[in-house]
């Protein structure tokens, strides 16, 4: 070990006498210095600016545009010229003989000249760690732990990069080809994960080689055994492969021998990369404070009831237009995005069928207009190297799976050793993939034995949660394509005819703009399901006063007469009413109204009307105000079409102007359970066109209103609650003024400091 360290500070010395190592050090502080006082200068300009900051240790340091992310991706200029001459040097100038005359054996020079640059990758790390203390005292709750684990993943790079630029150092007494040999072998191991991924056998060998992104998960603060292991494997390959370099060079090796070290070399390394991918050898560590990088105890909870084999099929049809990311070259992408729960159900299997069938898909149609679904099917088949015999017909994938109900789209299907099974799809938005909360929703209905059932009473003109039409239902009901549908959130789908009893297993029931009173029966019905304590969403409209109000006066509330009509806004039509929601609603309902109020997000309800809620207290209700409108706003009593006509407020026609409920929750004690009711003054908000609906300079959430109603109508039983503890590290601690000796020091001091340090080291070495 003596030898070692004796080698590593006689390389270190020719490292810090030399102008390439301060230079390369200089260079890396101006930039990084850049690139940080940059960054944290917009952040000190938005929190002047009042806007919301949050999660800044890993936005400063761990976001796509933070430092490490910025660092890591201009390594590879660095290591390369920093690591050219370790052993180039000593081939050129004859230096060698002196090593090997000397009583130090290979693995000695290899060590010692590796360790040397460890200690160089340090010093770098410490110019790394000047902006980390500095954020420890200028971000409020600063979370230090997951930039330290980061600072841990860029050192590992920077590691691994200098023992391949070592190992080529060794084949060379080129300075220039060792450095592009470098980096050529850097640019192989970052593309090796596009390599071979059409085939089985090469696969995850060829993934799990590229070093491209593997301190992703170190810099978001989560440290995990695979990386560690791989990094390690990658260091010890390549200062082994110098080693037998030296080896070769000093001593004369049979052929046979040769080639059976580096096949046995090579093949421990392939054994070790495949069994540390396997889950159930993965092991985890969360850094950050709330644990963000790990499922949330929501989850948690529901993936921990799973206790028998589960097994997730992906059917892939090739003519629908989302087979992409399930195509063998694709399928470890694809399984990294379930790897959160494979840290707690190691044993998921996961597999990929391929058919063809007919399903929409525009754009096939329009470019192979004349081919029947089989020659379609063949062409795209070609394009990705797949075996066509291998890929079902629809009368076969029938046989084995019912995906009419899908449409044929490809769909995952999630099947428990027990039985139970459940759909989790691909959907028609800018991410496509289901986030935590629809994966843990469908793990959800593998464990419940019901599911909350939201059943819509039809036959009176109300709005139909089957229907596609703008003013119907069916995209936040049982829309498949549609993320925040009730189907993929947790919940089931029924109609109900109010000539029949409400069935017992209905847990919510949805009343939209009854257009026509109930008969008798339909009265004795409704009545006995509201009686024994059932659930109920209204939603009214002020077209239909007469038939709503009979509705809801059972419950002591109102319709007030008249629209809700505003001109404080000229660029909206005077009927769209548009709110924020209570605080009392984020407190006391869900807290999806809270998140709301923070990103300042509205509903929009078109054509509104308010509600008087003075009678349900009496009946022992609890109201939470959900929606009011604004003070300017009144109950407009004479302008029907607010297009054509022009709108005033008119007290002389008893219009009344002020604030005023538009969305109403209430709770009581009834039958030894706690019923919930919910009132709308508008049905439009959560019809198909206004969920979809954007409009400029409006931001509108009306799906989040959805999801905090049917959340807490369900008792907060789904969609699950994913939420983890605020991050408090949302304030920095200086001002503009802080910012500017900031700049002066890291900018400029900083960098200057260290060049004159280099400067007169070298000129006090040449004195001497």
């Amino acid at each position: 070990m003596k030898r070692i360290l004796k080698l590593a500070k006689a390389e270190l010395q020719n490292l810090f006498f030399s102008p390439v190592a301060w230079l390369i050090l200089v260079i890396f502080t101006v930039q990084v210095t850049m690139q940080f006082c940059d960054m944290f200068e917009g952040f000190v300009k938005a929190q002047a600016l009042k806007q919301g900051l949050r999660e800044l240790s890993l936005s400063i340091f761990a976001s796509r545009n933070g430092l490490y992310n910025n660092i890591l991706s201009v390594l590879f200029f660095y290591v390369p010229v920093l690591t050219m001459g370790l052993m180039s040097r000593e081939f050129s100038s004859g230096s060698i003989k002196l090593l090997y005359a000397a009583p130090v054996n290979n693995t000695q020079i290899i060590l010692g000249k590796f360790l040397s640059v460890m200690v160089y990758a340090l010093v770098m790390m410490a110019v790394v760690a000047v902006f980390v203390i500095y954020c420890c005292f200028a971000v409020h709750k600063f979370d230090i732990w997951p930039i330290l684990c980061g600072m841990f993943g860029v050192y590992l790079t920077i590691c691994a990069y200098a023992s391949i630029g070592l190992f080529m150092s060794c084949l060379t007494s080129y300075q220039i080809i060792a450095a592009v040999g470098t980096f050529a072998i850097l640019a192989a191991l970052s593309e090796l994960p596009n390599i071979g991924q059409d085939y089985a056998l090469v696969r995850d060998i060829t993934f799990w080689l590229g070093i491209n992104g593997r301190s992703a998960s170190f810099v978001a603060g989560l440290i995990s055994s695979d990386d560690l292991i791989y990094f390690f494997t990658v260091i010890g390959l390549f200062i082994t492969l110098s080693i037998f370099r030296l080896s070769g060079i000093r001593y004369k090796y049979p052929i046979g021998l040769n080639i059976a070290r580096y096949v046995a070399l090579f093949g421990a390394v392939i054994v070790i990369g495949l069994i540390s991918t396997q889950p159930s050898f993965k092991k985890y560590y969360d850094t950050t404070r709330t644990k963000v990088r790990t499922l949330s105890k929501g989850s948690q909870d529901i993936v921990n009831r799973v206790d028998d084999q589960l097994t997730i099929t992906t059917y892939v049809n090739l003519l629908d237009q989302e087979h992409s990311f399930a195509m063998p070259r694709n399928m470890n992408i694809d399984k990294k995005r379930f790897e959160q729960y494979l840290r707690f159900l190691p044993n998921i299997k996961m597999n990929y069928v391929y058919y063809y069938a007919k399903t929409y898909n525009p754009i096939l149609d329009k470019n192979y207009p004349n081919l029947t679904d089989r020659e379609r099917m063949v062409r795209i088949a070609k394009t990705y190297k797949l075996d066509t015999l291998k890929i079902l017909s629809k009368e076969e994938i029938d046989k084995i799976v019912d995906l009419s109900g899908e449409d044929y789209t490809t769909v995952r299907l999630l099947e428990r050793e027990n039985g139970k099974k459940t759909f989790l799809r691909i959907y028609e938005d800018l991410y496509r993939h289901p986030f935590e909360t629809e994966i843990s929703a469908a793990f959800k209905r593998l464990v419940l034995s019901e599911f909350p059932l939201i059943g819509f009473v039809e036959g009176h003109g109300e709005r139909s949660s089957r229907n596609s039409m703008d003013r119907d239902y069916s995209h936040y009901a049982c829309r498949k394509k549609f993320r925040n549908a009730l189907i993929n959130q947790g919940f089931d789908h029924c109609i109900i005819d109010l000539k029949q009893p409400v069935p017992d297993n209905v847990a919510t029931l949805v009343i939209a703009e009854m257009r026509t009173e109930l008969s008798e029966q339909e009265e004795i019905n409704l009545n006995n399901y509201i009686e024994r304590g059932g659930n109920i969403l209204i939603m009214c409209e002020p077209k239909r006063i007469g038939p709503m109000n009979e509705l809801i006066n059972r419950l002591g509330v109102k319709l007030l007469p008249g629209t809700i009509a505003s001109t404080s806004n000229p660029r909206i039509q005077p009927d769209l009413t548009i709110c924020t929601p209570t605080a009392e609603a984020g407190k006391d309902i869900a807290y999806h109204f809270n998140s709301m109020r923070y990103y300042k997000n509205l509903i929009t309800m078109p054509s509104a009307a308010g509600l008087d809620y003075s009678e349900a207290q009496k009946l022992g209700f609890k109201v939470t105000d959900i929606f009011c409108s604004d003070s300017s706003s009144w109950n407009e009593l004479q302008v029907l079409n607010f297009i054509e006509e022009s709108t005033t407020f008119d007290p002389a026609m008893g219009e009344v102007q002020g604030s005023v409920p538009v969305a109403i929750a209430m709770s009581r004690e009834i039958n030894n359970r706690e019923q919930r009711i919910a009132i709308f003054g508008d049905a439009d908000c959560l019809s198909n066109g206004e969920i979809m609906r954007i409009r400029k300079r409006i931001s509108a959430r009306n799906n989040m209103v959805a999801d905090g109603i049917f959340f807490w109508l369900s008792n907060y039983e789904v969609p699950v609650d994913v939420r983890r503890p605020w991050m408090p590290d949302d304030k920095i601690n200086i001002g503009p003024q802080g910012l500017l000796w900031t700049n002066i020091f890291l900018k400029w001091a900083f960098p200057i400091a260290i060049a004159l340090f280099g400067i007169m080291l070298n000129i006090r070495r040449k004195s001497n």
